[in-house]
């Protein structure tokens, strides 16, 4: 509980001994005594709440006096304000983080500016890996002091934090292990023509090579957004291969004007390269190609440490279909080959792509929902060999031979549970018959409405399943989550019927007192399931108002997916640390007219306030998406290019830098030995502590209430600095 001025403290006391105990407590009274030992009673807010038989009760007390030593008082208050025990303590509360100093990055030196190579056919220029080049003018988004619509303005094509044009050099870094990237600006200087980029070999004083092959291309597209006529913003990649020819103005793109086209490229650095530079050749070839190319140097500089191959900061990429069927009918081989190239490139990525397999009034997709087989508690799965062959793969790492990650398992997984399943809502709820209007009038309490046999199933299966995890070997986290709303359930005046829906109740995201005591009692079964095993299937909860819960899922919820995080941290800190609870929040992916920056700095923002993940809402699209831009469009369907797979963003690229960030910082403070002890992170705050410019600013997602968060004012250089003072300081 400490921060930089002062200290925390955690009071804990022996619980009731048996149900009959914990059921006579109504609440604690807990005080501070001063000298003259007078009891100072403390807010009621600071207070947990009754704890159950066996578990002891802890207060975790905050913004205290660093190193004060101080005696507490515990009242154990029953009915009628009775004090059924009384308890005192001495203690010391425990030192504040002053002696965590903040990072304070040198800024980048300024690259010496020139004039960038060119002929009569066009010249050329590089730029940091995300940043955002007008497909028009040529001005660069992340730029200070340019307007990406306005006029051509702007130096960057003389020199930028990884451009040189006096030397004609682009400026890499990165730890063995990690993919690093930059851009290249194309920019025709007349008609149209045609241009290609040939990389070469990288290789260092001391004789290592990295080959050309393992830097990567591709195009960017653009997408109008906005009713500007220079509104255009690359966001979706198209793979070019070494050599490949393309045509600045992309006919196919169609972009009034276009005489600029910027190509991404990156590369992934080797685990076994030694440190140091290396450098290599980019031959960017104009016109018909017979002339002299527009020569570039590539510098790559390698430090001593290596990037860990899973992840510590999840992005869990949500979806609620498949992406396989954009390719062929539900099993279809062609369904199951696009899928798995989905499920790669997101694990390529250090993100996971999490499709949900049910809809709001139980359909279930093709091969999502496992075929079972007996009655009550002897019911069990009669067959996994499909669901097997589809999925394990990921679960075993398997499916990932060949690429950066190879053999390191899937991270988390939706399950098919949900109110209707294993057992239909018909046949398993007492008052399934009434319409949800009636609902609250006629049906009793949540758990005296699903049968015994309803109960026995759900826990049966999981545990099947649960049984089956642990023959395979699997290391994934399956996701027990209700995503189920009452608004599809709810008559609908247009139809002028009831809705498909089967949910009485908000599951997802919920308000009233009902909605929470739902999820509770669906908490209840999976702890039954889970017997005591919380790592293997975890019950996650989506709640944007989490004070409207009271204490009812305090002990249930395994993953807290909290759109409350910045309002309510106290809480959610005490439910982890009380109860186990880790912590995500949820939100939107940023618009293609924002840059791509403002996901590289959320990563580090939200890691640094003690969340663990992050859940973009939506982040599969359509074909249509090529020409519309949407924030819920992160992963692109190929097909309408003539690619059978995926295509990724320069968003997704973001997504994978800010993990990768976050792996830097958590390398170094598990050097400087921050990571114990403080599951909030406030040290690593306090490391990060004036290292960014810019600002943060909130907004509301939905009327849901989930919140959202966004970055302005970036400074790019802010994170190749912060990245290079870690990589310097490392051992």
């Amino acid at each position: 509980g400490a921060d930089r001025a002062s200290g925390g403290v955690a009071v804990a006391w022996p619980g009731p001994r048996d149900a009959a105990a914990a059921a006579a407590v109504l609440g604690y009274r807990l005080s501070r005594l001063d000298s003259s030992g007078q009891a100072q009673e403390l807010p009621r807010w600071m207070l947990p709440a009754p704890a159950l038989a066996g578990e002891p009760g802890l207060a975790l007390l905050r913004c205290q006096p660093p190193s004060r030593e101080s005696t507490f008082q515990v009242e154990v208050v029953g009915r009628g304000g009775v004090v059924l025990a009384l308890g005192r303590a001495t203690g010391s509360a425990s030192a504040a983080f002053s002696a965590v100093q903040a990072l304070h990055p040198v800024p980048l030196p300024a690259a010496a500016a020139g004039a960038p190579p060119g002929d009569a056919n066009g010249r050329v220029w590089a730029t940091p890996e995300l940043a955002k080049v007008n497909p028009i003018t040529g001005n660069a988004y992340e730029e200070p002091g340019v307007a990406y619509e306005g006029e051509p303005a702007g130096a960057w094509s003389q020199a930028n934090p990884q451009w040189s044009g006096a030397q004609r050099t682009i400026s890499v870094h990165a730890l063995r292990g990690e993919w690093t990237g930059f851009a290249l600006a194309c920019q025709n200087q007349g008609a149209g023509h045609d241009w290609s980029v040939t990389p070469h070999a990288l290789r260092s004083a001391a004789g290592g090579e990295i080959a050309a092959s393992a830097i990567r291309l591709a195009r960017v597209w653009y997408q109008k957004v906005g009713t500007d006529a220079r509104a255009w913003y690359g966001d979706p990649l198209l793979p070019l291969a070494t050599g490949e020819r393309f045509r600045i103005p992309d006919a196919r793109n169609a972009v009034p004007g276009q005489s600029v086209q910027s190509i991404h490229a990156e590369l992934l650095v080797p685990d076994g390269t030694a440190p140091g530079t290396s450098t290599g050749i980019l031959d960017v070839a104009t016109g018909d190609g017979a002339g002299e190319p527009l020569r570039l140097t590539l510098t790559l500089t390698v430090a001593g440490a290596t990037m860990p191959q899973t992840t510590a900061f999840q992005w869990s990429m949500n979806a609620y279909s498949s992406p396989g069927e954009y390719y062929g009918p539900g099993g279809s081989p062609a369904f199951l080959a696009g899928e798995r190239a989905f499920f790669r490139m997101a694990h390529e990525h250090r993100t996971t792509l999490a499709v949900l397999g049910y809809g709001h009034s139980a359909h279930f997709q093709d091969g999502i929902a496992w075929p079972l087989q007996g009655h009550g508690a002897d019911m069990t799965v009669s067959d996994w060999s499909a669901w097997d062959q589809r999925f394990g793969p990921l679960f075993d790492g398997s499916a990932f031979a060949g690429s950066a990650r190879a053999g390191v398992p899937y991270e988390h997984f939706y399950l098919p549970f949900m109110e209707s399943w294993p057992t239909p809502m018909a046949t398993g709820y007492r008052w399934n018959q009434l319409s949800w209007e009636e609902h609250w009038q006629g049906a009793g309490p949540v758990g005296e409405g699903f049968s015994p046999l309803y109960q026995q199933q759900w826990v049966a299966v999981m545990r099947d399943f649960e049984k089956h995890v642990i023959a395979k070997g699997w290391q994934t986290s399956f996701q027990v989550y209700l995503n189920d709303k009452y608004f599809y359930k709810q008559y609908d005046p247009k139809r002028k019927r009831d809705g498909e829906g089967t949910s009485f109740w908000l599951l997802d995201e919920p308000q009233h007192i009902d909605d929470f005591s739902a999820l509770a009692f669906f908490g209840e079964l999976i702890r039954q399931a889970q017997q005591g095993d919380r790592h293997r299937v975890l019950f996650r909860a989506d709640i944007s108002r989490p004070q409207w819960g009271r204490d009812t899922l305090d002990r249930l919820l395994d993953l807290n997916v909290s759109g409350g995080f910045a309002d309510f941290p106290l809480w959610l800190e005490g439910w982890r640390e009380r109860y186990g609870q880790r912590v995500w929040t949820y939100g939107s992916a940023p618009p293609a007219n924002e840059s791509a920056y403002t996901i590289e700095r959320q990563a580090l923002d939200l890691y640094a306030r003690g969340v663990d993940g992050f859940v973009p809402w939506l982040t599969l699209g359509d074909a249509h998406n090529w020409g519309e831009a949407a924030e819920t469009c992160v992963f692109y369907d190929g097909t309408p290019q003539g690619i059978a797979g995926p295509c990724a963003s320069l968003r997704l690229k973001a997504y994978r830098r800010g993990e990768q960030d976050v792996e830097y910082v958590r390398l170094l403070a598990g050097q400087l030995g921050l990571l114990a002890d403080d599951p909030a992170r406030r040290q690593i705050a306090l490391l990060l502590e004036g290292a960014f410019s810019g600002a943060a600013e909130r907004g509301t997602l939905d009327a849901q209430g989930a919140v959202t968060e966004s970055f302005h004012g970036l400074a790019v250089g802010d994170f190749a600095a912060l990245r290079q003072e870690i990589a310097g300081r490392l051992k």
